[in-house]
């Protein structure tokens, strides 16, 4: 009787691989598996970013940028965030003076799925935003006249959970992620 038969270590790889991988950390922090979409125009060029707090507060190494078009009909912009847990984002709509209108904020997954929507009504003045209205299910962001960082805060209460389930499946298949809220 041989212990150490042929079948019996592809059953002990395979099991090392299914219990090692969800703890890898690239397993948990790709930054493509979840997305801040949102639809907006704006009346200058400029850049779009959003500061995800993960408890250690808002920090550039844990944000994503994107450029921004000046448009008179709404875009749609897509900046990734990493699964993770998260009490809140902070949403540079613009770097500039220009006049924002969002259509929509919702949090995707990795293929484009609405996981959670944003409303508008929760979105909240933070820095350098003389207004601030909805009106016809848009939202009007009006910088102040020197504005050059904008900002605009997101908060999840309860604290907002990014996961994705179990890592092999992700891996292999590039699906199944979901979204948690904590109790």
């Amino acid at each position: 009787m041989r212990f150490f038969s042929v079948p019996t270590l592809i059953i002990a790889v395979l099991f090392s691989a299914i219990a090692v991988i969800p703890f890898l950390p690239a397993a948990h922090r790709k930054s493509n598996q979840f997305a801040l979409e949102t639809k907006l125009s704006s009346t200058l060029p400029g850049n779009v970013q959003v500061y995800y707090d993960d408890g250690q507060g808002f920090r550039e190494t844990a944000s994503t940028r994107i450029s921004l078009a000046k448009s008179t009909s709404p875009l749609v912009y897509r900046l990734n965030i990493p699964a993770g847990k998260y009490k809140q984002f902070r949403f540079d709509v613009v770097d500039n003076a220009a006049i924002v209108t969002i259509e929509s904020v919702n949090l995707v997954d990795k293929q484009g799925h609405v996981v959670r929507e944003v409303p508008l009504t929760d979105i909240q003045a933070l820095n350098q935003i003389q207004s601030r209205n909805v009106r016809d299910g848009r939202l009007e962001i009006v910088p102040t006249a020197d504005a050059s960082d904008p900002q605009l805060l997101i908060k999840f209460e309860p604290q907002l959970k990014l996961r994705i389930p179990w890592a092999l499946p992700s891996i292999l298949y590039g699906h199944r992620l979901c979204l948690e809220y904590v109790s």
